[in-house]
């Protein structure tokens, strides 16, 4: 799937920041057999959290965690 967007990328004359880019579990358990994500021959960095668009998404798809950092993005003083 990774080099169909490479090939999707280079098409429109896009890249895709790899230094930007994750590979997130949303699982309870990373499994250590997982294969390597690779994106332009660099492997991607494996998370088992990341914010998009603002929103965080850990592994457990933890609203309590959203709600909460979205509240310290809001108001820097709630902890």
């Amino acid at each position: 799937m990774l080099r169909r967007l490479e090939s999707y990328a280079a098409r429109k004359g896009l890249t895709v920041n790899v230094q930007k880019s994750y590979v997130g579990t949303f699982n309870a358990y990373r499994n250590p057999a997982a294969p390597a994500f690779r994106l332009y021959n660099q492997e991607l960095e494996m998370r088992d959290f990341f914010t998009y668009l603002g929103k965080l998404f850990d592994k457990h798809m933890n609203l309590h965690h959203a709600a909460s950092h979205a509240l310290r993005s809001f108001n820097p003083v709630v902890k």
